[in-house]
């Protein structure tokens, strides 16, 4: 087998321009598709995709080595990748990027195929105009118009993981929530880094009251973002409902701490209001009126106590 390389001796080896580093990285990887057994392929696979994403993150805005890293992208079918080294382009539009796989020299035909595919499949990831109008009616609050747009626009483009979010989002809205999720599935196929979506399927699975799902997905989306303070709020809920008392109160105290908005605050009262403990209910909402003086609500919830 083939001398294992880490990360950090693969730069030391190749710390010069990222044409030759993409180089070496293809041929690390054609070296290791003949001579690995093909269940260690996605390993090896996952480390080179590891590097190039080191090469395309320090890479300029040139053509050049664009022509190996894309290659390297169609060896392992990382189409992630493949779009962040469409967007070092000089002009990252459409147009643009389809122009430049038709006329740059250095790739196959097999290559352009692949690279037309994955333009094809993420059209709008470049095109915010194609967003534009869903995002106004879906702020708009038509969901319904909004949701036939959507699949409209997936008829004609293969893949797009903003649509089919998008579209799970509509689902929700309108409260149809087997199918919004669904679409996140798909959503999370196409792009499982993106932390919304795993946010917005556990909040299908609260609605539903199917709560281990929807703390499994909190969770997954907080490995992702782990300082977002709404999403803790959202799994304390979740965990309440679900009976892991102390483990809700714990998250809820974090987006309370973390947090801008008077939700937090009002859901751990209620949290210790239903547990009993008044004395904390008081102090909270007192911490309430004086953070967010406007908002009636905490006066109110302390007046109930009453």
């Amino acid at each position: 087998m083939a001398k294992k390389t880490t990360e950090i001796d693969y730069l030391k080896k190749t710390n010069t321009d990222p044409i030759k580093r993409a180089k070496m990285a293809l041929g690390r990887l054609k070296r290791a598709t003949s001579e690995m057994d093909n269940s260690d392929l996605p390993k090896a696979k996952e480390k080179l995709s590891s590097i190039l994403q080191v090469i395309i993150d320090e890479m300029k805005k040139q053509w050049e080595p664009l022509v190996e890293v894309l290659k390297l992208c169609y060896q392992i079918k990382d189409e992630k990748l493949v779009l962040q080294a469409f967007g070092k382009l000089k002009s990252s539009t459409p147009e643009k990027i389809k122009d430049f796989i038709q006329k740059v020299d250095g790739l196959t035909q097999g290559e352009r195929m692949y690279l037309y595919g994955v333009l094809r499949r993420n059209v709008s990831y470049f095109d915010g105009t194609l967003l534009d109008e869903i995002a106004d009616l879906y702020d708009a609050k038509e969901y319904v118009a909004c949701l036939a747009l959507t699949r409209r626009r997936l008829k004609k483009i293969e893949n797009d993981t903003f649509l089919f979010g998008y579209q799970g989002q509509c689902l929700y809205c309108l409260e149809r929530y087997d199918e919004a999720i669904l679409s996140f599935n798909r959503a999370i196929e196409i792009d499982a880094g993106l932390f919304a979506w795993w946010v917005l399927r556990g909040d299908c699975y609260s609605a539903l009251e199917q709560y281990d799902r929807a703390i499994r997905d909190y969770s997954v989306s907080l490995t992702l973002d782990a300082k977002n303070w709404a999403t803790y709020d959202k799994c304390a809920r979740a965990m309440f409902f679900n009976g892991q008392v102390d483990k809700a109160i714990e998250y809820e105290e974090y987006a309370v701490k973390r947090g801008h908005s008077p939700e937090a605050t009002l859901v751990l009262m209620q949290m210790y209001k239903t547990m009993g403990d008044v004395k904390r209910v008081r102090t909270l909402g007192k911490r309430g009126i004086k953070r967010f003086p406007d908002d009636k609500r905490f006066q109110e919830f302390l007046d109930e106590m009453e």
